[in-house]
Order: C-alpha cells, then sequence, then structure tokens
C-alpha cells in the first residue's frame, strides 16, 4: 500500500439513487489523493434510503434491494469505514421534459404532508443509522444541492438554445431554495444531534455562495449537466472540501 495515502485502509460505501452516481468523478479523485476505496450502491431513487424527504417504502422490492446492502456492509466494512448517503434530497424544478411550477413546488415544500414525510424518513434513517453505529461504521450525509429550472446540456449549443425548455433561465433565488429544501435540512441535523457518527457534508455553499445560484460557474462553466445532477466540472468544484469532510471523519478515530 502506498504509505503517503492517509487512508489506504478505509472504504467508503457511496449509497443512492442517480445524484450518489453523479458524484463518481470526485470520489474517485478523491481516492487517487487519499488511498481509501470505495464502492457504489445505486438504489433508484424510487427505492428512497436515507432521503430524507421521502420516507422508505413498503414494497418489497426495496426492502430486499436495502437489506441486501445492509448484508454487504455488514460483511464488507470494518469499524472505521464510512457509507456517504446520496440522494435527491429536494424538489426537482425540472427535468429533461418537463417543467415544474415554482411555486406549486415551494408550497408543497412547505406543506403539512411534507412536513410528515421528511419526520417518517428522519426516523427511517435513525434505525438505519443505529444499525450502521453498533458496526463501528460512520455515516457521511449530503445536504440538498441547488436545483434549477432548466437543463444547461440541452439548451448548450447555438440550435438549441431557444428550446423551449430553455425559456426559464439558468439562475434561481438562493433563498427559494433554502426555503423548499428547510424540512430536510432540520431532519439531517437533528440526525446528527442523535448520533454521533453522522457526518453533515454541505456542498450548497460551494456550488452558490450568493444571493442567486447558477448552473454556471463565473468563468462561465456548467456545474450542473440538468436540472440537479453535477457535471464533471462541478465534482471538481467540491472535491477539496469533500476531502475535508474525509478527513474530519477518519481523522477523529
Amino acid at each position: 500500500d502506498n504509505q503517503d495515502t492517509p487512508f489506504s485502509g478505509k472504504r467508503l460505501f457511496v449509497v443512492g439513487d442517480s445524484h450518489a452516481v453523479s458524484y463518481t468523478v470526485m470520489i474517485n479523485n478523491g481516492a487517487r489523493h487519499l488511498g481509501y476505496e470505495f464502492k457504489t450502491y445505486y438504489i433508484p431513487n424510487s427505492c428512497p434510503i436515507v432521503q430524507i424527504i421521502r420516507p422508505e417504502k413498503n414494497d418489497i422490492k426495496c426492502k430486499n434491494k436495502i437489506q441486501e446492502l445492509l448484508e454487504v456492509i455488514t460483511y464488507d466494512g470494518k469499524p472505521g469505514d464510512a457509507v456517504f448517503f446520496a440522494s435527491l434530497r429536494t424538489y426537482r424544478l425540472s427535468d429533461q421534459w418537463v417543467k415544474f411550477d415554482k411555486k406549486q413546488v415551494i408550497d408543497y415544500s412547505r406543506s403539512d404532508d411534507a412536513f410528515a414525510n421528511v419526520k417518517k424518513a428522519q426516523q427511517d434513517a435513525t434505525t438505519l443509522i443505529s444499525y450502521l453505529s453498533d458496526l463501528g461504521i460512520k455515516v457521511i450525509i449530503d445536504m440538498p444541492k441547488p436545483v434549477f429550472l432548466t437543463p444547461p446540456f440541452r439548451c448548450s449549443d447555438w440550435f438549441n438554445f431557444t428550446n423551449p425548455m430553455c425559456d426559464r433561465g439558468f439562475t434561481i433565488e438562493r433563498d427559494y431554495l433554502m426555503s423548499s429544501s428547510k424540512f430536510v435540512r432540520e431532519g439531517i441535523n437533528n440526525l446528527t444531534k442523535y448520533n454521533s457518527n453522522v457526518f453533515v457534508w454541505d456542498p450548497f455553499p460551494i456550488l452558490c455562495n450568493g444571493k442567486t445560484c447558477s448552473s454556471y460557474d463565473k468563468n462561465g462553466l456548467p456545474l450542473f449537466f440538468d436540472g440537479d445532477h453535477l457535471s464533471v466540472h462541478g465534482n471538481d468544484v467540491l472535491l477539496p472540501d469533500f476531502m475535508r469532510v474525509l478527513n474530519l471523519v477518519w481523522e477523529l478515530e
């Protein structure tokens, strides 16, 4: 093993939906610098796991998927390893083909219904995290990232920027996003209150540090590929801060 990589005995299990997968470049580069091994386990968005915005499903296929994953971590993980749960934790404003109404999204995000979902999801997460804690495995959770009204990849070329999908622009107010993700942020912070094994990583302020968030950085490079998945450049921008959190997680032993 290369001795100058500080975490060469460690393993990082990356778990979640396409948002977990869209961190691959960052996690890969982090491993090159820090020496940890990692495995990514894709669990579709339709099977929430530590998603916080929606509780686990009472669906046998989903339950089995999560059970299998926990068995893998139980057998392959050792005390001091970490699981990074990453998901879409906020309400989409667009996908490849549909524009969602900003007002409807924010109204729902502040509803009793949304709050009840977060509460229940927080309970599910607490149960799962205490299971991992008993194994001595640490947990990293990402806070909601910005989401946008327009997918850059469908609008980035001269021949497609007149596409009606592109008419809502590439910026959104920070306050709007903070407000629509308020319950989820509180839910994640509550998890850390009850368990010293949980570390929160918040990529939001790195991706958006002003009053207005943009899909592009100040040099015009896209941070996002679509309305809510990171681009490769977005991964590079987040790498130093992700490494800072891993240092925190693993130095605390």
